[in-house]
């Protein structure tokens, strides 16, 4: 059709109307495109129309909805989530439980879970700059310089009047492990705290600990490092100072074989995975390796042993989880075995955490999944990270599951609905189990036993039912007549006189009165 000519039904005026109405809404569209946020997963959570106009352009909802709400503060991969307490407010002081959440990028967020339900509010922002390869000079971007953060650990304040010793002292602290081999200590204002040099490749694990050593660290040049932080400054290589730090052991495993996790139980004792598949019992006051057990044929990524340090559990490369007894030291009465194996994820398992009587497990599949630790039993999964699960940690105050991963995102998930959610699967379960049991018992039985068993059953239903009105019941299995040719009810049967012949038989045996004749 061409604009303005004489056959058009419309006019050229009208065109231009219908033209510029359509451009309007497209460009509508595209707006309401752009406005909205779609995140890697392909889920889209831009606002309604109206209430996109009401809300302003920074403001956030201030509900907290486990399963669908996340976090995004950082601009890479989450290392760390840890539930802690503020011991140096009152009890009563809403903001004593916090969430510390640290990334790659060297960034740090100290979130206030004022109440339940309600949406986490960030308390303190930190940015921990890594050294630069081959000197001790700080570099506030660590991507640029090639250093980057690759493992963290928080230590919260202490409690007020709790005795604290050395350069520790009570106020909160904040272990980063660069991929270079050095951790730095900083405190809970950003500042320089400690540098601890003494590992050759990337720092795969830190775990504070309570003792003679502040710290415990593995890394991918096959070492473990126990740490502490004593008095006094020294000056690091960028001129400035910082506390002393005293390297009491450390321990090789070998050549090209790099320690993967570690985990710390009661009594001064470790338990490290390495990527030869063993796993090595540490004392630390006896400073040595006192058990070791091939766990795995290929390499252990992570690790979890209960409270009591009995059983280990181990994630592999192939996807699979083990559960090993695995004593302190060997004994006759404590030999190390194999209890459980099974298939968990279907990709390398990258993190374990035990709760209660139940197992938590994260994978490079992006899923987390819940176990019954006993059994191996999988009991719900979790999906909505849209990147590998790193780290994990649960808060028993309002019952929470919270999580980081690669997606730069921090999620939570709800354990107390998780809970009425498996004891109701369990219920429907069994149920279904009765039913099925019930129906594969009557199909399974042939047509007389099935007749026979209904029958011995109206049988005992009448008799119960008569033991109750108090008279004896009757034999209904008999072809005969009942006496004086009435039932069991006192009623005649039909047909029956009640002398106990039927009618039709004696009408038979009369003889037909002969006819009149016709005169």
């Amino acid at each position: 059709m061409v604009a303005g000519s004489a056959t058009d039904d419309h006019s050229a005026d009208e065109i231009q109307v219908l033209t510029a109405a359509v451009h309007d809404k497209r460009s509508q569209a595209l707006a309401s495109l752009a406005t909205g946020t779609r995140d890697r997963g392909g889920q889209d959570k831009s606002l309604p129309l109206k209430a996109e106009a009401q809300a302003a352009p920074d403001s956030q909802p201030t509900q907290w909805t486990p399963w669908m709400d996340r976090v995004r503060s950082h601009r890479d991969a989450v290392l760390l989530v840890e539930v802690c307490c503020d011991h140096t407010l009152p009890e009563d002081d809403p903001g004593r439980r916090c969430l510390f959440t640290a990334a790659a990028d060297g960034t740090a967020r100290l979130f206030e879970l004022s109440r339940v339900g309600a949406q986490p509010r960030v308390r303190q922002r930190l940015s921990l700059p890594a050294p630069a390869h081959g000197s001790g000079v700080l570099d506030a971007t660590p991507r640029r310089s090639g250093s980057f953060c690759t493992a963290f650990a928080y230590r919260g304040p202490r409690p007020l009047g709790e005795e604290t010793r050395g350069a520790a002292g009570g106020s909160a602290k904040i272990f980063v492990g660069y991929d270079c081999g050095r951790v730095i200590c900083w405190d809970s204002y950003g500042q320089l705290a400690a540098e601890l040099a003494g590992h050759e490749r990337a720092i795969s694990a830190l775990r504070c600990c309570e003792g003679e050593a502040d710290l415990v660290s593995a890394s991918h040049d096959s070492t473990v490092c126990a740490w502490r932080l004593a008095n006094g400054t020294q000056e690091d290589g960028g001129g400035r100072d910082c506390g002393v730090s005293v390297c009491l052991f450390v321990l090789s495993f070998g050549q090209n074989n790099p320690v993967s996790d570690l985990a710390l139980l009661s009594g001064h004792r470790i338990v490290a995975s390495t990527w030869d598949g063993r796993l090595r019992s540490i004392d630390l006051y006896l400073k040595a390796c006192t058990n070791i057990v091939q766990a795995s044929d290929c390499s252990l990524r992570a690790l979890c042993a209960s409270e009591d340090g009995a059983f280990v559990f181990v994630g592999t490369e192939d996807c699979n989880i083990k559960c090993w007894h695995f004593p302190a030291e060997p004994g006759p009465t404590g030999q190390s075995s194999e209890v459980l194996s099974w298939k968990a994820h279907r990709s390398q398992v990258t993190l374990l955490r035990l709760w209660r009587d139940r197992l938590f497990s994260a994978s490079e599949d992006r899923s987390v999944r819940l176990w019954e630790a006993s059994t191996g039993a999988l009991l719900e999964e979790f999906c909505g990270h849209s990147g590998a699960v790193l780290t994990m940690c649960v808060s028993s105050g309002d019952q929470l599951l919270w999580t980081g991963g690669r997606d730069w995102s921090v999620r939570s998930w709800d354990l107390a609905e998780l809970e009425l959610r498996i004891d109701e699967r369990a219920r429907m379960l069994k149920m279904d189990q009765e039913s099925a049991s019930y129906k594969l018992h009557n199909w399974r039985l042939p047509h007389d036993l099935r007749k026979k068993e209904a029958t011995a059953k109206g049988k005992a239903k009448a008799k119960a039912k008569a033991q109750r009105r108090g008279a004896s019941p009757r034999d209904h299995s008999s072809n005969g007549p009942s006496p004086r040719g009435r039932t069991s009810r006192g009623r005649t049967p039909r047909g029956t006189s009640a002398r106990g012949t039927s009618a039709r038989d004696a009408a038979r045996g009369k003889k037909k009165a002969p006819l009149p004749k016709l005169v």
